[in-house]
């Protein structure tokens, strides 16, 4: 029966395998058990399984709602150490970051990094991260990238791959058909920096052209099928 969920391969089986060596409790609580050994993605796998009581069934899914965020802290020095390793590269502290001479700044996680005080800290030729509203004043400080040669990726483009996602699952796409419709994000960045290049404009400006064309084109649809 799981095996209809197509998630996470090998590894889930191998937590479904490890379930099943533990004979105490049902077969749902000893999943739960497995997944919460095997780490944090699994006992995210687990949460949102726990709403699919018509693939599992609800007694299963039932008990997959034991699930909780509850791990012990991971110290974040060894988090550092791990990664310094494996990527040969040099931890720094959060407030040195913006000056460390690199090729990409990727803001991925907190909003307005870009703001008075960091904008002249930065060393790199381009802005491209997954983080929403980048830019702490949008009007200020995507011109100032511009005239800085910082090339900028628009956040709601660049990031926009979680909500073609959650329109594929609205309306009943494949995963194949979200990654498709996702790697078009791509082709649609290359366009925006054409036509900032050609009108002479910061990319935040551009796409906001793009995404404005996009919405008259959309409405002009509408009222076409209603009349």
């Amino acid at each position: 029966m799981l095996e209809k969920t197509r998630v996470a391969g090998a590894e889930f089986a191998a937590a479904r395998l490890a379930s099943k060596r533990d004979a105490e409790g049902r077969p749902g609580e000893r999943l739960a058990r497995a997944l919460n050994e095997a780490g944090p993605s699994f006992i995210k796998l687990g949460q949102a399984l726990s709403t699919r009581s018509d693939i599992l069934g609800e007694e299963m899914a039932a008990d997959l709602t034991l699930l909780q965020d509850r791990l012990p802290p991971f110290s974040g020095a060894l988090a550092r150490a791990a990664i310094a390793e494996e990527f040969g590269a040099r931890a720094v502290g959060a407030d040195d970051i913006y000056s460390v001479g690199a090729d990409v700044f990727a803001p991925c996680a907190m909003g307005a990094v870009i703001n008075d005080e960091t904008i002249d800290m930065l060393k790199v030729d381009i802005v491209a991260g997954a983080a929403n509203n980048q830019l702490a004043r949008g009007l200020v400080h995507g011109p100032a990238l511009h005239q800085r040669g910082i090339l900028y990726a628009p956040d709601y483009v660049i990031n926009a791959g979680g909500l073609i996602n959650v329109y594929g699952e609205l309306n009943d796409w494949t995963a194949d058909r979200s990654k498709w419709k996702a790697g078009e994000i791509y082709g649609t960045l290359l366009r925006i920096f054409e036509l900032a290049k050609s009108d002479g404009l910061g990319p935040h400006l551009a796409a906001n052209k793009v995404a404005e064309a996009r919405i008259l084109e959309a409405r002009h649809l509408q009222r076409t099928f209603r009349t």
